[in-house]
């Protein structure tokens, strides 16, 4: 009875270890989970990351970069701080209503090896106050969202490169944006902002400031401490003037200034030496001082649908000028010393104007390109208006042109390969695919 009873003791011991061995061998070859299992796995679990919390350290190390689009996760899980290997995290929203981000839990603020976070087209409309401590962060982006206010500790962002923030709902920026010393671009477009703090000045390595369609009055005379800065857009704003120090930005080769509200022309802009391309069309400017020639670097002028009455001889000085657009003022007549932007000069739009008729020094012109003079008063051209030798279009229509200086006109240009724009430019024909009566279309 006892050797029974041993021999199936035995079978029984036997059998218990071979299946512990099984079980340790399985549990041997079961491979770490995948950088994809894990984001895949986040993603089906919605807001329930609990299972991030039992991540070996092997499986951690190996997630670097999640993009959590397209899904229906609204909440970032808290456990997201258990993947502190974490290098770029990055939401954007499909165009359903369902999968927009509503919230950053605090947590997120201990992966502190992120580099870059982009959580666009969501609802977020506060940050958590310890965003400062991502102190690795280059790159963050929060385009589209509800955001109102900014941490103070955004300061703390200290290699932080671009910061994005358009199309959110921003009335002011905290002291602490001045601390970002490393940024380089700064996207505050569409937002609801009035003013600019003091410290804006500190961004001295900013190269790029969009401030485009917000509400500002004025702009903080340190703006021109950022000696880096090379492209400012302010257009849609409420701006009446700039402070003189603007003048300071040695750097900077693209100003916007179209859509505000200046009934002067800002003189500090005038001190620019560097300056490339100008925009303050939309605005009610009845004339341009003489220190416009200051801005001898300009290439692109655009002076459309102000109140300009008259142009002064210095604009003659602007010897780099590729394009100069004049249209929709109340221009009666030219300077002559327009001719001196010879050099250079291959778009000139002077359409929805007063024009009379223009100086014949106009004929010096010779790199012109296209000209429009449409929707004027003029009689004639100059008499040597076959000298245009690279002219391509031309916009004449609704001028006082008489028949036989329309015939004159068309004598003038039959010499030239110009691109014909037939019903103010809807279409574009070659001369030997135009009718009979082509040169007629230029004139309307």
């Amino acid at each position: 009875m006892h050797k029974i009873l041993y021999v199936v003791l035995s079978i029984f011991v036997c059998v218990q270890m071979q299946a512990m061995q099984k079980s340790t061998k399985q549990q041997a070859q079961k491979q770490p989970m995948t950088a994809w299992e894990i984001k895949q796995k986040l993603q089906e679990g919605g807001a329930n990351g609990t299972f991030l919390q039992k991540l070996s350290p092997e499986e951690i190390a190996s997630v670097q970069e999640i993009e959590l689009g397209k899904n229906a996760l609204r909440n970032m899980p808290e456990e997201i701080r258990f993947l502190t290997n974490l290098r770029r995290l990055h939401h954007y929203a499909s165009t359903s209503t369902n999968d927009k981000m509503s919230s950053l839990p605090k947590t997120i603020c201990y992966l502190t090896h992120l580099e870059y976070l982009s959580i666009c087209c969501g609802d977020l409309d506060s940050l958590p106050r310890g965003l400062g401590n991502l102190c690795k962060l280059k790159i963050l982006n929060l385009y589209s969202n509800r955001i109102r206010t900014l941490p103070r500790s955004i300061g703390g962002l200290t290699r932080l490169q671009e910061l994005h923030l358009p199309q959110n709902e921003l009335t002011s920026l905290p002291p602490g944006i001045g601390s970002l010393h490393s940024v380089q671009e700064l996207g505050l477009h569409q937002n609801k902002l009035s003013s600019l703090p003091d410290t804006i000045g500190g961004l001295t390595a900013l190269t790029e400031l969009l401030l485009f369609v917000n509400k500002l009055t004025v702009l903080p005379p340190a703006i021109g401490g950022m000696m880096s800065l090379e492209r400012l857009t302010l257009c849609s704003n409420q701006l009446t003037s700039l402070p003189l120090e603007i003048g300071l930005l040695t750097a900077l080769k693209n100003l916007g200034l179209q859509a505000n509200k200046f009934s002067s022309f800002p003189l500090a802009v005038c001190y620019l030496s560097g300056l490339q391309k100008l925009d303050i069309s939309f605005n009610q400017l009845p004339c341009l001082p003489s220190q416009v020639s200051g801005l001898t670097s300009l290439r692109k002028f655009d002076l459309s649908c102000n109140k300009l009455l008259w142009l002064p001889p210095t604009i003659g000085q602007l010897t780099n000028l590729r394009k100069l657009k004049l249209s929709s003022n109340k221009l009666s007549l030219l300077p002559v010393e327009v001719c001196q932007l010879a050099a250079c000069l291959k778009t000139l739009d002077l359409s929805w104007n007063a024009l009379e008729r223009l100086p014949e020094a106009l004929c010096c012109l010779t790199n012109l390109q296209k000209l429009n003079l449409m929707h004027n008063q003029l009689t004639k051209l100059p008499t040597e208006f076959d000298r245009f030798y690279h002219l391509e279009t031309l916009w004449l229509c609704n001028n006082q042109f008489e028949e036989h200086e329309i015939n004159r006109i068309h004598a003038a240009l039959q010499s030239h390969a110009f691109l014909w724009r037939y019903n103010y430019g809807c279409e574009i024909a070659t001369e030997n695919q135009c009718p009979s009566n082509w040169w007629r279309s230029i004139f309307g």
